[in-house]
């Protein structure tokens, strides 16, 4: 079996959030996807901002699965503090998160560069 040559995107989409959580923050995002599987995925930060929780920056991450299976845990409270699992199936779709991995953390380098 001849596995198909693996596609990549460059399109990313600059957008705006606003997140609703202990405060209202403006974040700037950018945002990809992978042609192959359907993931997409965004991240944006504030940057630094000198403080922790009530004053400091904000991240923003987001991954949206497309053809691939998907199972996540909602936020759940443990003892240890909070906690997010993100489970895909699929072996490209090991490849579509070391994609939006890259993608996020070079968003995030650019974002918060002194």
């Amino acid at each position: 079996m001849v596995e198909p040559e693996y596609r990549t995107v460059s399109v990313v989409e600059t957008r705006h959030r606003t997140l609703y959580d202990r405060s209202i923050t403006e974040v700037d995002t950018k945002a990809s996807f992978d042609d192959l599987t359907g993931l997409q995925f965004e991240a944006g930060t504030t940057g630094k901002k000198g403080g922790d929780w009530g004053h400091g920056s904000r991240v923003y991450l987001r991954l949206e699965a497309g053809e691939g299976g998907f199972s996540r845990t909602p936020w759940e409270v443990t003892k240890d503090g909070e906690k997010l699992e993100i489970i895909l199936g699929g072996d490209w779709e090991i490849e579509a998160v070391k994609k939006a991995l890259r993608f996020m953390l070079q968003t995030l380098e650019e974002q918060t560069k002194e």
